[in-house]
């Protein structure tokens, strides 16, 4: 057995363990003498009307803006400093923040300085609340244990240690909300490691933004040929266009979804980072019109290709199987708006660039903007 091998097998049954021993039931039980959300945003509000819907005391959320005699949804909007130990003692902490922009561990501080019976975290919450808990990567643990022979797979596939030893921590952070890997947000997209571009090259950007990915490949002084860019969200476009006319880069961009074949689906737009397809009408705010790449870019030789495409990364790269196969690009595709990306996208990524060798870089917190890199 090699040695990543022999890592995968330690961390599988480092894992089993732990799931064993913390079981949906004694999580429910926790909640059973009831919770403080700690935020007070979509997300937590979902988790407190799930924790009403299963018939859990919700006591109220936990927000630093909070004003005294404040509510939300009819709950008491309390300031984290006002809480006393008396208020706490027996009660659960349940972190209903999951972003990639917070260091939850100064809050995970401030619940451990407190009795609280029991603090949640949001690996915990599919498991005791049902899958309408999840959130991006966020599942039931026992998915990642029924496919941990796929993410054995992957991780043999990975070329330098560096990413076999983040793949084992992503995995372990997803089951037990701890050692949350470091991560790098300036590099994103052009990891400093990997091989250099010498000459301007052709970008695909799915998922321009408003031009983020453009201006950080700007400010490591790597040039574009041709920026070939789609972004669907119609106030995200408009700021995409003015970034593409104030750097005066010779520039395409689509207003329009990467998919596997053309088509409209639902959308939640003006929504910034989080603007995304969603599965029905009910959570979105209107539709959107989805493309494949190799229908609308023809004689274009792409050096480089990157997804983030909130979840549409595997249908996008269908879509684009023809200009993959012709221009050998390189590839970098996010990994974690499903549970299943962690596998999915890496296995595909290879199917369509087999000799490519394969890396994997976080840059947000709590195991988002995580990317893989195939280098051809």
């Amino acid at each position: 057995m090699t040695a990543p091998d022999h890592a995968m097998t330690a961390l599988q049954a480092e894992l089993t363990r732990f799931v064993a021993e913390r079981p949906p039931e004694r999580i429910a039980e926790a909640l059973s003498h009831g919770a403080y959300i700690y935020g007070a945003g979509g997300y937590g509000r979902r988790i407190a009307a799930l924790l009403a819907e299963k018939g859990f005391p919700c006591l109220g959320f936990l927000d630093r803006k909070a004003t005294a005699g404040a509510q939300l949804d009819g709950l008491p909007l309390l300031h984290p400093d006002s809480l006393s130990p008396a208020q706490v003692e027996g009660r659960c902490f349940l972190l209903g923040l999951h972003n990639h922009y917070l260091d939850t561990a100064p809050i995970l501080a401030f619940a451990n300085s407190l009795p609280f019976r029991e603090i949640l975290l949001n690996a915990d919450l599919p498991d005791a609340l049902g899958d309408a808990a999840d959130n991006y990567w966020l599942c039931r643990r026992a998915f990642l244990l029924e496919n941990f022979d796929r993410l054995r797979a992957v991780a043999a596939r990975f070329s330098d240690p560096a990413s076999q030893q983040l793949f084992r921590q992503l995995i372990r952070f997803r089951v037990t909300g701890a050692d949350m890997p470091r991560h790098d947000l300036a590099s994103q997209y052009f990891p400093p490691d990997l091989p250099a571009f010498n000459r301007p090259i052709t970008l695909v950007d799915g998922g321009a933004y408003t031009g983020d990915s453009y201006r950080g490949l700007d400010a490591l002084g790597i040039q574009l040929d041709h920026w070939i860019a789609f972004e669907p969200d119609q106030d995200n476009f408009r700021q995409l266009a003015e970034c593409a006319r104030s750097y005066k880069v010779r520039s395409t961009l689509f207003p329009c979804g990467l998919s596997d074949r053309l088509h409209q689906v639902f959308f939640q737009d003006n929504q910034g980072l989080g603007s995304r397809i969603v599965e029905d009408a009910a959570q979105a705010s209107g539709s959107i019109l989805c493309v494949a790449l190799d229908e609308v870019i023809q004689g274009v030789t792409p050096d480089y290709i990157k997804l983030d495409v909130e979840g549409a990364e595997r249908a996008a790269l269908l879509g684009m199987s023809r200009t993959i196969a012709a221009a050998r690009p390189r590839l970098a595709v996010s990994a974690y708006h499903k549970p299943g990306d962690l596998w999915d996208v890496p296995e595909q990524m290879l199917e369509m660039l087999p000799e490519a060798s394969l890396h994997l870089r976080q840059h947000g917190f709590s195991a988002f903007d995580s990317v893989m890199y195939a280098v051809p």
